[in-house]
């Protein structure tokens, strides 16, 4: 936890954008356990599990997870709505029901899963990990939102379809949408 907080103290100094990987349900509440998140704070990228333990540890509404596809997305982009009052980026990986994509200021998106079919599904350690990098992939190139987003679908589709955790055909050659 010192780490954290030393790593935030920096950040704060430098102005650096943070993009804060939640890795799992116990980390994932750290940026939101005192009585203000960080400025530098730009991004966060939890699963559906992660999201609520958030909203829970903030005392906000809850996802109704008993939901699917579109209607999951419409519940995950309204329990957000308030956390983007203090985190300008909020990407939520939902599994199999895609991602919701939500920044200050504009409309939700929401951004289907990889087509993959689920007998070809090797391994689904590491393919937050690997969407994230996708994603941050392309902010670093000045892409738009919706191309960072097919960015990190295909570099976690890769991480889906083979064994390592972030497999090496995850490259820099990675394809860009048009």
């Amino acid at each position: 936890m010192e780490r954290h907080r030393q790593i935030q103290t920096y950040n704060f100094h430098v102005q650096k954008k943070v993009w804060y990987e939640t890795t799992d349900v116990k980390k994932s509440i750290r940026p939101f356990l005192r009585n203000h998140v960080p400025s530098s704070l730009r991004y966060i990228s939890p699963n559906i599990i992660e999201l609520d333990a958030i909203l829970e540890n903030l005392k906000l509404r809850k996802v109704d997870t008993r939901l699917c596809g579109k209607d999951l997305f419409e519940s995950v982009s309204e329990c957000c709505k308030e956390m983007l009052d203090v985190i300008p980026n909020i990407l939520v990986t939902m599994g199999q029901h895609g991602i919701a994509a939500m920044t200050r200021g504009r409309d939700p998106i929401y951004f289907p899963p990889p087509k993959v079919d689920p007998e070809d599904i090797v391994s689904v350690s590491g393919a937050g990990d690997c969407f994230a990098a996708g994603y941050i992939s392309g902010i670093l190139q000045n892409l738009s939102t919706n191309q960072c987003l097919h960015l990190g679908t295909e570099a976690a589709k890769l991480s889906l379809l083979d064994f390592p955790a972030v497999p090496e055909s995850i490259t820099p050659n990675l394809s860009k949408p048009r």
